[in-house]
């Protein structure tokens, strides 16, 4: 504050010392008010997006999305075991039932079926 080093502050000393504070401080209030309106902004179009998202993919009740595209695979199974019955008359098949769709693979040997058998679901329900 003392600019000619005369051990005394002069009011116009201090005044400039002031006023040059107080400028600072408000750039930096600019500079903060700034980057609040910027981050508000930004938070506003993520709360936007979280809620469309929220509307569009809107799940059913297994936690599947709808208009997802459910691709499903059977492959085959192994020492399938019976009791009480003649095996070798014996066939096997695979019934997969998602809500009201059903899907079956074709028949097989009983003790080790190979199916391979892939089936799509457009999920709608």
């Amino acid at each position: 504050m003392d600019k000619d080093h005369n051990n005394k502050v002069t009011v116009d000393e201090y005044i400039k010392v002031f006023i040059q504070a107080e400028e600072v401080l408000m750039n930096k209030i600019q500079k903060i008010s700034t980057n609040l309106a910027e981050y508000q902004s930004e938070h506003e179009k993520v709360m936007n997006d979280y809620k469309n998202i929220i509307e569009i993919e809107k799940l059913n009740e297994f936690g599947i999305m709808f208009g997802s595209v459910l691709d499903i695979s059977i492959i085959n199974s192994s020492d399938l075991r019976v009791q009480n019955f003649d095996s070798h008359n014996l066939m096997a098949y695979c019934l997969l039932s998602c809500s009201s769709r059903k899907f079956q693979t074709k028949l097989s040997n009983y003790m080790n079926p190979v199916w391979n058998e892939s089936f799509t679901l457009l999920i709608t329900f």
